[in-house]
């Protein structure tokens, strides 16, 4: 058996239109998006699309905006077999970095911890950055022997501060801390 199947006409990648960007710059966007559906002329892939989305989104996570939201539409011209991606962005409120704390951890363990943590108070959320953070720390040998880090955060809708506290647990097999 078999079965006919028409694929319809190919597209090309177009232009990309930014709606409500405040905080990223469209042409940040666009170059965000470009490294993932290609450049202009190239065939157009919606799984490669939804990639680009997802590095626009990073930036605005980068610059503090968690609550962002993006929606996107594809505008088709048929006879020129182009699509142009249209993304409507709702940006929110961008949050701060706020308090940050340890547990679990010795006073100059903490010290370290603290002192190489990449985000000052006051300054735009990086949430990427934050959530980075545990693998860099343990990288960098600032964790000591036999613990992990895990990084709580806790965000605030009425002030759009992030308060952070860096937690240390045991790695599996170990003993607890004492």
């Amino acid at each position: 058996m078999s079965i006919d199947v028409d694929e319809g006409v190919a597209f090309s990648v177009g232009a990309a239109e930014w709606v409500g960007n405040k905080t990223i710059s469209t042409s940040a966007l666009s170059a965000a998006l470009a490294t993932k559906i290609g450049k202009i002329g190239e065939r157009a892939d919606m799984d490669r699309l939804t990639e680009g989305l997802k590095s626009a989104r990073d930036l605005f996570l980068q610059n503090g905006c968690l609550d962002v939201g993006f929606s996107p539409t594809l505008r088709l011209d048929r006879t020129a077999r182009i699509v142009t991606y249209h993304v409507e962005i709702s940006e929110g409120e961008q949050y701060a970095m706020g308090a940050l704390t340890t547990e679990r951890l010795s006073d100059p363990a903490a010290a370290h911890i603290i002192k190489a943590w990449p985000l000052k108070n006051g300054a735009p959320f990086d949430l990427l950055a934050a959530r980075g953070f545990p693998t860099k720390a343990t990288q960098g040998g600032l964790v000591p022997a036999g613990l992990t880090l895990q990084v709580q955060m806790t965000p605030s809708a009425e002030t759009h501060v992030v308060d952070v506290k860096i937690i240390a647990t045991p790695k599996p097999g170990r003993s607890p801390i004492s």
